[in-house]
């Protein structure tokens, strides 16, 4: 699941991961499914583009993400990342499938092919903690 890299890269992969996914929802007593589109704001607080990794030789940065969630329990994540190495930058997208449930206060995402996920629930947003990150999403405006 989790392609392990020296110098740090280890936590750089395990958000990797977790880039896209789609899911199928199930909510009891008329609580309000969390279905929209959701973009990411900031990681660790920091607005994007947003250092996970910097040294001599590399930067990497999270330039963008989002996640959608519908009425039929799907959901989709996007995490865009860039790596700037010697005056050189790499754009890659990040994508991941699941099944979710969820709360009035949690959204738990399953992958198909990976871990568990939960995404904190709080107004019109979405809080994931991966490993030493906070990826923080908001609604999408109508």
């Amino acid at each position: 699941m989790i392609a392990l890299c020296d110098r740090g890269r280890g936590s750089w992969r395990a958000i990797a991961s977790v880039g896209f996914f789609t899911a199928a929802c199930v909510m009891t007593d008329g609580e309000k499914l969390p279905i929209g589109e959701y973009l990411l704001v900031s990681v660790n607080g920091e607005p994007l583009p947003a250092t996970i990794y910097d040294d001599e030789t590399a930067i990497e940065e999270i330039a963008g993400g989002s996640v959608t969630l519908t009425a039929e329990g799907m959901a989709q994540f996007a995490t865009q990342r860039q790596r700037r190495v010697w005056g050189r930058t790499i754009v890659e997208v990040d994508r991941a499938a699941g099944a979710y449930t969820a709360s009035e206060e949690v959204v738990v995402v399953r992958l198909t092919d990976r871990d568990t996920l939960a995404l904190t629930r709080a107004a019109d947003s979405l809080v994931a903690q991966i490993g030493e990150f906070t990826f923080r999403y908001r609604r999408k405006p109508d």
